[in-house]
């Protein structure tokens, strides 16, 4: 095993690397699509760069809205389970600040979390357990203490999350009023200047008017790990930069 990075193995859960009992993890959590949706018909819309293409989702467990990443019962359950918990009740913390005209980051002040530091840091775990699938659907290694934060064996929190409100959704608003909207930013990956090491990697969650925008920054030695021992995927992230950059001289 690694130090810093696990490499990817297909067919096995993007936490702990098991091979059996593997099961599906939402993108956006089930529970909150039902609260943010209940019974309404929901459309999936692509992003521009897929076309914008359009297609129903068959509720809030529709395998539309599942990440391709698996994870083992035991992660994806008893492991997982406090940080998905804890989620749940800071969404609906955020949620009341936004609703009464309040910054939803202020989430963090709840009294909860000045009284019980681990809740908060369950906050984090599940972003954390988010942004291993997002790495997983890249067939990207496993970056071990990513993974082991967000399955609670470790306690340093190696994750920066910022709570505000989409500014897709108030564009919308401003055209067709208030609406029942959810959204995710797939994974992002950043470059030092030079273009020679990954840094990071970051992702967004938006239900309703609320996006949380959360992001892992890599030490040095996770960025020499990561292009000295995992060639393929810095090969590719690299491509895709560069395509990224040549894209935009271009369009200017």
């Amino acid at each position: 095993m690694g130090i810093f990075f696990v490499p990817y193995q297909e067919g096995a859960c993007c936490l702990c690397g098991a091979t059996k009992h593997l099961t599906g993890e939402h993108k956006i959590k089930a529970s909150v699509i039902k609260e943010e949706f209940g019974s309404d018909s929901m459309v999936i819309r692509g992003s521009a760069d897929s076309g914008g293409s359009t297609r129903f989702a068959q509720g809030p467990k529709s395998k539309e809205l599942h990440f391709s990443s698996r994870l083992c019962k035991k992660c994806n359950g008893a492991r997982t389970q406090a940080a998905d918990q804890e989620y749940d009740y800071f969404y609906r913390v955020a949620r009341d600040y936004l609703e009464k005209g309040l910054d939803p980051n202020l989430a963090f002040r709840d009294y909860r979390y000045k009284n019980n530091p681990l809740s908060q840091i369950n906050i984090f775990r599940y972003f954390a357990k988010l942004l291993c699938c997002h790495l997983a659907e890249m067939q990207a290694p496993r970056p071990v203490h990513i993974s082991k934060f967000a399955l609670g064996r470790t306690d340093t929190n190696c994750i920066w999350l910022k709570v505000d409100t989409d500014l897709v959704y108030e564009r919308d608003f401003n055209l067709i009023g208030k609406h029942k909207y959810a959204a995710h930013g797939g994974l992002v990956f950043y470059f030092n200047e030079k273009r020679e090491m990954i840094t990071g990697f970051h992702s967004t969650r938006t239900i309703g008017q609320i996006r949380y925008i959360f992001f892992a920054r890599l030490t040095i030695q996770e960025q020499f790990a990561l292009k000295l021992f995992h060639r393929n995927f810095y090969k590719l992230c690299r491509e895709i930069s560069m395509n990224d950059i040549n894209a935009h001289v271009s369009n200017e």
